[in-house]
């Protein structure tokens, strides 16, 4: 998922601002460093300049790449010089929370969590009753459309089942006489120019039945036919011999493409559609519920979303949690979910942006999310790319390949708990 971590902090800073309006008692005024990710240095040095006038805290904001912004976060927290609040990815718990300094219970417990978020929020950054972050969005994969390309091949709705895309694909795809690729019906199969692979791969598993990985950290999505189905699955779109082809790495990012109305559909996050409006400002754009199998019992959709946490070794970590504390509350929640447009995490706010053109679809998901605890994000995500190309070359057989993918990962767990 694209990292918007910079921009969010610049409006979460903001917020802080314009909040209680009560003059703070200057002699304990205190700089919270806080990093985030895509932020204008200029837009940060006006904030920061209006918070110490408003608060007498200043807040030091500290720009990061967001490729290396993870290894960047642990090297400073190893040397004792990393920042006071920092966000923290929804699957790195397992990981990383030797790292955090737990709530205080004055401020969140594990109890008003449950009742105030989804179940994922929980799963995801509370462990044995202590919270490690809080969310001040919850994003999740959906299926983005382009209704005109849907109207022109004479396809009436999304698909609601991945049955019901493998069916509409052959329509919606249009060739050149040498069968090259003019118009994808799906951006799905490749694993480079597919945006969130690893994330769809990961759902598709999940939706086969299979835990990806089971309570005591042992990978099983080998163990059944769940990973294989799964693989096998999402690689036929990109597979010239498949009756479902209809995407190739001759194409750019399905993000572009999708922007620039060449590809009819592609699954994305809410945090991807500004940069579909940046790309092309009058896109019809349309949402619809990630699809699921049409012998599923149950919905199960896949989130990936960052929560505010508090460095461990911070000498202001009560201030920074007074922070966390106030961002959470819900007319500053109002405010950031309006200026971010970001789907909220609270469920009061979840009901409320439920009738919004763009947002009803993840307020509906929000419930039905799940997720997985990675041991190391940036790898797993290269071990799964590298089996969609192993599957796509036919060099091994899918349980083969799965097996091997399992195996890394397994690897990896060792070396995390």
């Amino acid at each position: 998922m694209m990292i918007i971590g910079g921009a969010i902090i610049g409006i979460v800073i903001l917020l802080l601002i314009l909040g209680t309006g009560i003059r703070p008692d200057r002699s304990r005024s205190q700089e919270i460093v806080v990093w985030g990710l895509f932020e204008d240095p200029e837009m940060f040095e006006e904030i920061a300049k209006a918070h110490l006038q408003e608060t007498g805290n200043k807040i030091i904001y500290i720009q990061k790449n967001p490729i290396t912004y993870e290894q960047e976060l642990l090297n400073a927290l190893a040397g004792g010089s990393g920042p006071d609040v920092f966000f923290f990815k929804n699957s790195w718990l397992l990981r990383h929370h030797d790292k955090v300094e737990t709530a205080p219970d004055n401020l969140f417990t594990a109890g008003e969590i449950e009742e105030n978020y989804p179940q994922i929020v929980a799963r995801d950054f509370i462990s044995e009753s202590e919270v490690f972050a809080v969310p001040m969005f919850l994003d999740t994969l959906a299926l983005f459309y382009n209704q005109d390309l849907l109207d022109q091949a004479a396809v009436p709705f999304p698909p609601k089942t991945w049955e019901e895309l493998v069916e509409i694909t052959p329509r919606l795809t249009k060739t050149d006489a040498s069968r090259g690729i003019v118009y994808s019906g799906v951006a799905l199969g490749t694993p480079n120019n597919t945006d969130h692979a690893a994330d769809i791969l990961s759902l598709l598993m999940i939706q086969a039945g299979s835990e990806i990985v089971d309570n005591e950290f042992n990978v099983t999505f080998h163990r059944t036919k769940a990973g294989e189905e799964s693989l096998g699955f999402y690689s036929q779109f990109a597979k010239p011999t498949s009756k479902s082809y209809t995407w190739n790495d001759n194409f750019d990012s399905s993000i572009e493409e999708f922007a620039m109305g060449k590809v009819a559909i592609i699954f994305g996050y809410a945090s991807d559609i500004q940069k579909i409006k940046s790309i092309s400002p009058y896109f019809n754009l349309k949402i619809a519920l990630m699809p699921q199998s049409r012998s599923a019992s149950i919905r199960k959709d896949y989130a990936s979303y960052w929560g505010l946490a508090v460095n461990k070794h911070s000498q202001k970590s009560l201030a920074a949690w007074n922070l966390i504390s106030y961002l959470s509350q819900n007319e500053q929640s109002r405010d950031f979910q309006r200026k971010t447009q970001l789907p909220p995490a609270k469920r009061l706010l979840l009901s409320e942006v439920k009738n919004q053109p763009l947002m009803d679809v993840f307020s509906k998901q929000a419930y039905t999310a799940v997720s997985w605890p990675q041991p190391e994000t940036n790898v797993v995500e290269s071990i799964f790319k590298r089996g969609i190309t192993d599957a796509l070359s036919d060099r091994k057989s899918l349980n083969n390949i799965v097996s091997d993918m399992a195996n890394e990962i397994d690897e990896l767990f060792k070396k995390s708990i």
